[in-house]
């Protein structure tokens, strides 16, 4: 019986893993171990670029032509033909430029610009290029909007690649229920692995409440749950608390809860303000929905183009739905007649939606960033970023840190073995620490770990665990990315 329940649990995983497998780009396979995680030296970038330009030109006339972008300081080299070339029928400018992956060293073709025969419109051509790329550093990318459909856009290049052969797939899944087992601990071990706290809010409410009008404090609820409360605005993260991150009903043992949540929704103070990032069953929980809908009917809910259908299936009412880049601004009240503006900022995240079989990609993904100011002058503006699910758009994240001052981030960590198929959608705790410094944070805390069976192939607790190690490997402070335990709240 428990063999059946983990291959249907298998079959499941093998479907979805083929419904994501509708990237746009190549995902070279691996060279050499990144020795740099934030990209390429112009050293290692020249080398890689000779490299190509031995292989792919060595028998061509053409030349090369660095440049670097003001913005986002990333590297190019534009290969462009010295003369005219009778045999072809048509001359081009190939475009290079280092990947957003940190993984692998690696450049990439992003670009082919074809150019009159005679070369005359070459130099005009590669700074309309330049152009393109400095328009492109100055806002957000924007997603592919198909017919009935989304999609990350080409310039996200670690995004999934246009095949994966379906037998290693099947060996995946195979060695999964015939090899080694993940590890999970047992409810004694998880007491004291991952012990469960009372949250403040439900020791003293009336302290709580009265604590956050002047301060900011985010608790974790859970996975990528999390209630971040900022001058006495009170925000909540994909709330979910099902026993189980799926459609099945508990007793199929699929992707089951293996840690309580620290509290009840009715236990929940009343929320301003309800941000969903996409609609998969672990960050999307209808029953939550419907009890964070009748106990806060005031709440207003911010989620990615598509989703509010579903929020109107369930009675929401108060609902702004947004595309990447886009801000909405609303004011609070205080008890003491302050007032607190509340900003929130729908961005790019790498990632896909879908709640069946029958609707990936029918509803947009993203991450948040949530500011809260008030007219109290003593009182900084203070600013969290949520990062949803996400594979690696790193230009994305630099772009957040340029724009927004993050004193928090929200960055997951699990669910990212084996990497060459959890990569394109799924960061690894190495990943979570490059975006916490990409994005400029303060302060991030891990979330997304240490709750659900993901299907992954990680052990239960070894998100937690890697992310220490690369922690100390890339000199980033506990006291600047924090691990804390279901219910514990730090300030920021």
């Amino acid at each position: 019986m428990r063999k059946m329940k983990r291959v249907q649990i298998a079959i499941i995983v093998m479907v979805v893993s083929l419904l994501i497998i509708r990237g746009e780009d190549n995902f070279d396979k691996a060279n050499n171990q990144a020795k740099n995680v934030h990209g390429l030296s112009v050293s290692e970038f020249e080398s890689e670029i000779e490299k190509i330009e031995q292989n792919e030109y060595k028998n061509l006339a053409y030349t090369k032509e660095y440049f670097t972008s003001n913005g986002l300081k990333w590297k190019y080299a534009f290969f462009y033909p010295k003369k005219a070339t009778w045999w072809f029928l048509s001359e081009k400018i190939y475009v290079y430029t280092e990947s957003d992956s940190i993984l692998t060293k690696k450049v990439i073709l992003c670009d082919k610009i074809n150019v009159k025969k005679d070369l005359s419109d070459i130099k005009a051509k590669i700074e309309e290029k330049k152009k393109e790329i400095s328009n492109f550093e100055k806002t957000f990318e924007r997603p592919v909007v198909g017919k009935f459909i989304y999609g990350n856009p080409k310039s996200f290049d670690t995004w999934a690649p246009k095949f994966i052969n379906p037998i290693e797939l099947i060996k995946w899944q195979w060695n999964k229920i015939t090899g080694r087992k993940v590890v999970f601990p047992t409810k004694e071990e998880l007491k004291t692995e991952v012990p469960i706290k009372t949250p403040a809010f439900i020791s003293d409410l009336e302290k709580y409440t009265k604590q956050v009008e002047k301060t900011a404090e985010v608790t974790w609820l859970g996975h990528a749950c999390a209630l971040v409360s900022i001058y006495g605005v009170n925000i909540i993260t994909d709330p979910v608390f099902s026993p189980t991150a799926s459609p099945m009903p508990v007793r199929m043992k699929a992707f089951l809860r293996h840690v309580d949540p620290p509290c009840k929704v009715e236990d929940l103070p009343e929320m301003h303000a309800v941000v969903i990032s996409h609609t998969h069953y672990d960050h999307f929980d209808s029953k939550a929905i419907e009890g964070i809908n009748k106990k806060s009917p005031n709440a207003v809910w911010y989620v990615p183009k598509g989703i509010d259908r579903l929020l109107k299936g369930h009675k929401v009412k108060n609902i702004v739905s947004m595309n990447w880049g886009e801000c909405v601004k609303k004011d609070y009240k205080q008890a003491d007649g302050n007032i607190s503006t509340l900003a929130v900022t729908c961005v790019p995240s790498q990632h896909w939606s879908g709640r069946t079989a029958f609707d990936p990609f029918k509803d947009l993904w993203c991450g948040w960033v949530t500011s809260v100011s008030s007219n109290e002058k003593k009182l900084k503006n203070k600013s969290a970023f949520f990062a949803g699910d996400t594979g690696m758009c790193r230009k994305e994240f630099i772009k957040i840190g340029k724009w927004f001052n993050i004193d928090m981030g929200l960055i997951p960590i699990g669910c990212y073995e084996p990497s060459n198929f959890m990569h394109p959608q799924h960061i690894s705790p190495k990943e979570a620490l490059v975006i916490h410094d990409s994005i400029g944070a303060k302060k991030s805390m891990a979330i997304h770990w240490g709750t659900y069976d993901m299907g992954s192939s990680e052990d239960f607790l070894q998100p937690r665990q890697d992310l220490i190690n690369n922690r100390s490997d890339l000199n980033i402070g506990e006291d600047k990315f924090v691990v804390v335990n279901p219910g514990e709240s730090i300030s920021f």
